[in-house]
């Protein structure tokens, strides 16, 4: 964890990884009465912003002179899974939406609303003045190209922090502008062998008071080590699940061929 930085207090959320925290800068002002903000639609949804995000490489950080920050990362993927090209056996497997949720996150932490949409439960915090219970909801599809290629795409189009805040504080939650927005893209590498592709997610709010007075380098170089424990995380978890989901899809496929 990062060493303690006043006056802001730091709060823990996940993206990638449920168990695996990252943080928002938010004053070390009092906040008010118990509350949630609710969801609302976010940047995610704009193919510009998708095409921003995926087309990044590594840290994502702004600062404006107002006090509106963002911070995120853009992970690049590139998983082998097969000794030998296969194109259509791993086309065929992310074209299933369900099995490369499953990859990617923790089935008791995912809810399906449906074949195309997930609420993906992120971790609950209890800290100092509040408590936070977050979940994104998020889109998946997938299209083909002109040549076969199967390509998966997720958006995030939704997102519920559930912060319960003291009483006897002077800042709503709605003040913080908190919005989390994750896209994803994945895809066949070119060899048959391997999927290839990114993900990326940008967390943005408001500094709020004292906050507003932090150096950039400061807050710039917590970033940076927060998304660097995050995406380090995310890319381990992601490698092995898709393993594992991968195997149980070639078994699948070859009881269905005996029976």
């Amino acid at each position: 964890m990062l060493p303690p930085i006043r006056p802001p207090l730091l709060i823990l959320l996940s993206l990638f990884l449920p168990t695996q925290p990252f943080y928002l800068f938010l004053p070390n002002s009092p906040l008010t009465s118990p509350s949630s903000l609710s969801s609302k639609p976010n940047r995610s949804l704009d193919p510009a912003f998708q095409k921003r995000v995926l087309t990044n490489t590594g840290d994502i950080f702004t600062l404006s002179p107002t006090g509106a920050i963002e911070f995120g990362n853009t992970l690049s993927l590139s998983t082998p899974l097969l000794s030998s090209p296969d194109p259509s056996l791993l086309n065929s497997f992310i074209s299933d939406p369900a099995r490369v949720m499953a990859s990617l996150w923790d089935p008791k932490l995912k809810t399906e609303l449906s074949p195309t949409s997930f609420t993906l439960k992120l971790l609950s915090i209890d800290f100092i003045s509040f408590s936070l219970a977050p979940s994104v909801t998020v889109a998946v599809s997938t299209s083909t190209t002109s040549s076969g290629a199967t390509i998966f795409r997720m958006h995030s189009t939704s997102f519920e922090p559930n912060i319960s805040l003291l009483p006897n504080l002077k800042i709503t939650a709605d003040q913080l502008n908190l919005a989390i927005d994750l896209v994803g893209q994945l895809r066949v590498a070119r060899d048959g062998k391997s999927i290839v592709g990114g993900m990326g997610y940008v967390v943005s709010g408001t500094l709020i008071g004292p906050t507003k007075f932090i150096p950039k380098t400061l807050l710039s170089s917590a970033s940076s080590a927060i998304n660097k424990r995050t995406t380090t995380d995310a890319r381990s978890s992601f490698e092995s699940g898709v393993r594992k989901q991968l195997a149980i899809f070639k078994k699948e496929e070859l009881d269905s061929l005996l029976n």
